[in-house]
């Protein structure tokens, strides 16, 4: 009974299975978020939209950046959304076929949302 149970647990698919392996090649798109002290934004989410086809999301690492590996030669529109932030849209990022290992780079400046209060 027990060489059973120990059999079913090394069968069944573990939570580690889900993680995806670390990329090697470099990214096609980098999208840093900034504050307004131009200072890096880490966990802000980040949306990829291609003109045609299905949305990739990222959160930006420590440094600020959320990295993408799209395809080269498109057109693709960018959202950045934070609770706490304005939402910014850049609509229009077009990625041309200079090299095959050229990166591109997005800077996005995310402002606090109001309402603001002033004290007198």
């Amino acid at each position: 009974m027990w060489i059973l149970a120990i059999f079913l647990l090394q069968v069944t698919t573990s939570p580690c299975a889900s993680i995806q392996p670390v990329r090697t090649d470099p990214p096609t798109l980098i999208v840093q978020a900034v504050d307004p002290g131009w200072l890096p934004l880490p966990g802000i989410e980040v949306t990829l939209q291609p003109k045609k086809g299905k949305p990739e999301t990222a959160r930006t690492s420590s440094e600020g950046q959320a990295r993408f590996w799209v395809p080269q030669d498109a057109e693709y529109s960018v959202e950045l959304k934070y609770p706490g932030f304005k939402t910014v849209r850049i609509k229009k990022v077009h990625l041309g076929t200079s090299t095959p290992f050229s990166t591109a780079y997005v800077q996005a400046q995310l402002h606090i949302a109001g309402p603001f209060v002033t004290v007198w």
